[in-house]
């Protein structure tokens, strides 16, 4: 090597051989950190190329790795094309390509191996989204947004029943969702002018009508009429002027009333009533204003009632009672302004009465009550002013 590149860190090299078009550049400059460029190699045909520009490309580019002939090409051009581009993953042989153009196509493409998946994303034309031939499915779809045209979503060939479907969103006509055979008829419309509502038709396997209609001046509603197998019939309600509720009625196996209530105005609440396996009732309230609670009632097993407080203003409690197996009432109380209190009554073996409590300003005290196996009733008490005191009271074997 001529003594002209000794200072190697400031080293330019440019090959380019007329008869194999290879061009190896090695570029390192110490003042400026500019990038190192190596092109078409030609034992390995590999062409690695990582540019990292300060004042230009601000990119880095790998393209064809020599050990698993992966295209890798990552560019990130702060003035251009802002985009990333990865082709052929060395793992998966998969050709990978995701693209964000911001002056022209803002699309990301990924393309894979059994399957090729495209994502194009183009501002100016089709604002389009397409998925072709999921690689585990072999399913084709194709998603469809155009926004001069039909703004539509078209997924055809779905993978276990070889179905067309299709989702339509027409802009100036229906604004509709449209699927067509799964062995039903399926058709969800969005109608800007009249009901915006979303409208499917025919289950498949009980031939169900279902009905969701979101209706933007009067119930902003959800509405699902007979579900498959039991012929349900569930009802959810969005009202935006009045419940801001959501109803589910009639739950499968049981004919179960299931209602969910969350009223803007009053309650705040979820209200859930009877469980499909057992009739249970259970109820979930939180009441913004009062009790900021939640209640459930009536566990599946035993029609326990469980109650949980959580009052923001004075018990700060936690209360459950009736617990499933044994019909035990359990309270376990934490009220912050008085007792600091764990309270657990009816232990599940004996209905033993056990009570701890832990009072913040007098006793500090721990109390049991009414063991298990003696019926003894022990009573432990450190008191912080006083005593400092343990008690133990009635003793199993001498009744002490």
């Amino acid at each position: 090597m001529d003594s002209q590149y000794k200072d190697i860190d400031n080293f330019m090299w440019i090959v380019n051989k007329k008869d194999t078009e290879d061009s190896t550049w090695i570029f390192s400059n110490k003042d400026t950190e500019d990038s190192t460029w190596i092109l078409n190699n030609k034992d390995t045909e590999d062409s690695t190329w990582t540019v990292n520009n300060k004042d230009t490309d601000d990119s880095m580019s790998i393209v064809n790795n020599k050990d698993t002939e992966d295209s890798t090409w990552i560019f990130s051009n702060k003035d251009t094309e802002d985009s990333i581009w990865i082709v052929s993953n060395k793992d998966t042989e998969d050709p990978a390509w995701i693209l964000n153009n911001k002056d022209t196509d803002d699309s990301s493409w990924i393309f894979n191996t059994d399957d090729s998946t495209w994502i194009v994303s183009n501002k100016d034309t089709d604002d389009s989204t397409w998925i072709l031939n999921n690689k585990y499915t072999e399913d084709s779809r194709r998603i469809v947004n155009n926004k001069d045209t039909d703004d539509s979503n078209w997924i055809v060939g779905n993978k276990y029943t070889d179905d067309s479907t299709w989702i339509v969103n027409n802009k100036d006509t229906d604004d509709s969702t449209w699927i067509v055979n799964t062995e039903d008829s399926r058709w969800i419309v969005n109608n800007k002018d009249s009901d915006d509502s979303t409208w499917i038709v025919n289950n498949k396997d009980i031939d169900d009508p279902t009905w969701i209609v979101s209706n933007k001046d009067t119930y902003d509603s959800t509405w699902i009429v007979n579900i498959k197998d039991t012929e349900d019939s569930r009802w959810i309600v969005n009202n935006k002027y009045t419940d801001d509720s959501a109803w589910i009625a009639n739950n499968k196996d049981i004919e179960d009333s299931i209602w969910i209530v969350n009223n803007k105005d009053t309650d705040d609440s979820t209200w859930i009533v009877n469980n499909k396996d057992t009739g249970d009732s259970t109820w979930i309230v939180s009441n913004k204003d009062t009790y900021d609670s939640t209640w459930i009632v009536n566990n599946k097993d035993t029609e326990d009632s469980t109650g949980i407080v959580n009052n923001k203003d004075t018990d700060d409690s936690t209360w459950i009672v009736n617990n499933k197996d044994t019909e035990d009432s359990r309270c376990i109380v934490n009220n912050k302004d008085t007792d600091d209190s764990t309270w657990i009554v009816n232990n599940k073996d004996t209905e033993d009465c056990m009570w701890i409590v832990n009072k913040k300003d007098t006793d500090d005290s721990t109390w049991v009550v009414n063991n298990k196996s003696t019926d003894d009733a022990k009573w432990i008490v450190s008191n912080k002013d006083t005593d400092d005191s343990m008690w133990v009271d009635n003793n199993n074997d001498t009744d002490d």
